[in-house]
């Protein structure tokens, strides 16, 4: 869907959402990227006792849980709440 995985051309997946929905997903995910970044950094740091390069460094966390598969979506949001913070609307 987001990682244009789904696709209403998709043949096997019947259940998928229209191609507006997908792409207000997507405007949100590019629209939030820095802040959702950030807020795993901060957690990082503060809950996880990551070091201060982690606060630094310039690659991203978001980006890198994206590339781990198709769960990356859920684990970025059950962290962040399960940490008692909040995803942007």
């Amino acid at each position: 869907m987001v990682d244009e995985v789904v696709t209403p051309d998709d043949e096997i997946t019947e259940d998928y959402p229209c191609v507006a929905t997908m792409d207000r997903w997507k405007k949100w995910i590019s629209d939030n990227t820095a802040a959702v970044d950030g807020m795993l950094r901060s957690l990082g740091h503060r809950l996880l006792n990551y070091c201060e390069d982690l606060l630094l460094s310039s690659d991203s966390l978001l980006n890198n849980l994206r590339s781990n598969g198709p769960e990356w979506l859920a684990t970025v949001i059950h962290t962040i709440y399960n940490a008692g913070g909040s995803v942007p609307t």
